[in-house]
């Protein structure tokens, strides 16, 4: 009888993966739809809504009718598409020359594809430290700016018995907000113990 690791590795090596295709812009499928509905009649706005939902499969949402008709307002202003009943989209269009409409595509595409290509060097590139010429890319590194922090917790400075006694002040550079002050003149009970003894000379 064959092993479990034997099943198992067969069961991997026969996996399905399913690709799921990209699909086309809503420009692109616009133009498909008026390629092949091409008639000398014109064709209708919900003509060309039903094709792109048949052939595509896709719902037909408020954005995307609004990205349709957004198309063929801009190449009815191009001249690539002109009215054959009624007027605007509430009529009948078609395309004037197959021929330019076919060559248009084409440029589109070939637009597209560069951009594309111009986007995959760029991403390869910058996760290499490069540019998009091929060149290193020198931007400088910036180090955030060190901050002087203090606390009540930092060890006070030590204060010597000759600025004690010489009544010296300890600048700001060297004492901060939280040690403790020096004090500049003598305690009045000191002051008038040492009097008396000055005076009983």
């Amino acid at each position: 009888m064959p092993s479990d690791k034997a099943e198992t590795s067969v069961a991997h090596s026969y996996e399905i993966r399913v690709i799921k295709k990209r699909l086309p812009t809503t420009s692109d499928m616009v133009d498909d739809a008026l390629v092949n509905l091409q008639a000398k009649m014109g064709v209708s706005l919900k003509k060309i809504t039903s094709y792109i939902t048949g052939k595509y499969v896709i719902s037909m949402s408020g954005r995307r009718n609004a990205l349709i008709k957004q198309r063929l307002k801009h190449l009815m202003e191009t001249k690539y598409v002109v009215n054959v009943t009624g007027v605007g989209l509430k009529g009948k269009i078609r395309i004037v020359s197959i021929a330019k409409f076919r060559k248009l595509i084409e440029t589109q595409n070939s637009k597209e594809v560069k951009a594309n290509r111009n986007s995959t060097v760029r991403e390869d590139t910058k996760s290499e430290g490069m540019e998009a010429d091929g060149t290193p890319s020198l931007e400088p590194q910036r180090t955030p700016p060190t901050r002087k922090r203090f606390s009540v917790f930092d060890t006070p400075p030590t204060v010597t018995l000759s600025q004690i006694n010489g009544h010296h002040n300890i600048g700001d550079d060297i004492r901060d907000s939280y040690s403790t002050p020096v004090r500049s003149t003598t305690p009045p009970k000191k002051k008038r113990s040492l009097t008396k003894i000055f005076n009983m000379q």
